[in-house]
């Protein structure tokens, strides 16, 4: 541990805050103190105060330096799968839920299945059929129900 400087930074500090763009005050703050710095030297309300000046309010002086997520997609599409479901109206008035996997890549369907009632269990079995051999793939969830 080295001793803080006049402005109340560990020496760390900047280099910490600049070279990790997604770090926000409170990660800063719980790095500082495995570094060894105590409660009483720094506190997360000063990080994030130093943070701010540190850190350009301009989104374009940053925008170079960071990955965006439009950029991380294309750079990964190769390994990257996605998966839905979408409805459709019957003509008897029954709804039907159509699940699909489809290969970013190459753009094409892998799977897809449809029931009228869908469940975890459901969506775990389709995957399965999708995917037999396993993998160490890795799923990015969104916001749903199931």
């Amino acid at each position: 541990m080295q001793a803080i400087n006049k402005t109340g930074n560990p020496p760390a500090y900047k280099k910490m805050v600049t070279e990790n763009f997604i770090w926000g005050a409170p990660r800063i703050y719980s790095e500082l103190l495995k570094f060894g710095y105590t409660k009483n030297q720094i506190s997360q309300i000063t990080r994030s105060r130093y943070l701010k000046k540190i850190r350009p309010d301009d989104p374009d002086k940053t925008k170079g330096k960071r990955q965006q997520w439009k950029i991380f997609l294309k750079n990964h599409r190769q390994y990257i799968l996605g998966m839905d479901f979408f409805t459709v109206p019957t003509i008897s008035f029954k709804t039907l839920y159509v699940f699909f996997i489809i290969d970013n890549a190459r753009r094409k369907i892998i799977h897809f299945n449809v029931t009228e009632h869908p469940t975890a269990e459901w969506v775990v079995q389709q995957l399965r059929k999708a995917f037999p051999f396993g993998g160490d793939d890795i799923l990015i969830s969104g916001k749903s129900d199931l």
